[in-house]
């Protein structure tokens, strides 16, 4: 069994990621006129699915493809080994 380093680890995260407060990313809680507290609102965006991943549904096309001639391959060499 290896010896533990005790060289202090560092998570792989960019610098900005440790700059920003930790206050600001909760959400605040808004006192309403009644005294009763309300949650903020937020807003729905509608997102184009398509226009996001047209690189990544590229990729699974052909790696479908890629799969699909390799399983043909594999089950003509069944053929010819027997």
């Amino acid at each position: 069994m290896s010896k533990r380093s005790r060289r202090q680890r560092r998570p792989n995260l960019p610098p900005e990621a440790f700059n920003s407060p930790a206050a600001s990313a909760a959400p605040q809680l808004v006192s309403a006129s009644g005294g009763a507290a309300v949650a903020p609102v937020r807003r729905i965006t509608e997102i184009n699915w398509q226009a996001e991943y047209s690189e990544v549904l590229g990729d699974l096309k052909r790696t479908a493809i890629l799969a699909t001639i390799m399983i043909v391959v594999m089950v003509a060499l069944s053929f010819v080994i027997r």
